[in-house]
This record gives C-alpha cells, sequence and structure tokens, in this order.
C-alpha cells in the first residue's frame, strides 16, 4: 500500500528521527520523563534513549500492525488511509513536544 498517507507519514518519521539527532543530545541526564501529571511535574521516568526513541518506535509498530491487519483482513479493514495520515500527525506533534519538555525540563537539573 503505497499512497499519499505512506508518504506523509515517511516525511513524519523523519521529522521525529531528526529532532531526535537534534535535541537528544541537549538531554544530559541519565533519565528523562516519559510522562507528565497534570501539575506539569515528571512522574515517570526512563532511560535516556528509550524515553526519546519510544514514540517513533510506537508509531512504526503501528504503522506495521495496521499494514498486517490491512492485508490479513481486508474486509474487515476500513480507513487505513485517514488512519496513517492521523498516526503521522499525532505522533510527530506529540514526539516534538516531548522533546522540547524534556529539554526544557533537563536544563533544570
Amino acid at each position: 500500500m503505497s499512497t499519499t498517507a505512506d508518504l506523509i507519514f515517511a516525511i513524519a518519521l523523519l521529522v521525529m528521527v531528526g529532532c531526535n539527532l537534534w535535541l537528544g543530545p541537549r538531554i544530559r541526564t541519565a533519565t528523562a520523563p516519559i510522562q507528565w501529571g497534570f501539575d506539569g511535574h515528571p512522574t515517570k521516568f526512563a532511560p535516556r534513549t528509550v524515553a526519546i526513541w519510544l514514540g517513533p518506535t510506537l508509531a512504526v509498530a503501528v504503522r506495521l500492525l495496521i499494514g498486517v491487519l490491512a492485508e490479513l483482513v481486508p474486509d474487515s479493514v476500513h480507513g487505513t488511509n485517514e488512519a496513517v495520515l492521523m498516526l503521522a500527525v499525532v505522533t510527530a506533534v506529540a514526539q516534538v513536544g516531548h522533546l522540547l519538555a524534556v529539554v526544557r525540563w533537563a536544563r533544570r537539573q
């Protein structure tokens, strides 16, 4: 399935990887937040590498799941292009926002 949605997903993935490579070295702590509370303070931490690469990894895993399901049960899977578009946009925005928040947090440590 090669569509515009796949192209946009690839671009979003490149943005996420680029931001990780650019902002990752600015995080000098051994661990990084992966979840924040409503008060704006981190509630869960992971090793820095896991924290910054979790978003793109999950995006690829979900994209692969969508592709596999579309191949295995095509009559039961509808709207794959829309799902891939939403996945691309939401994960890219969330990843960039997360990285910026982690960089700000790391500066205060």
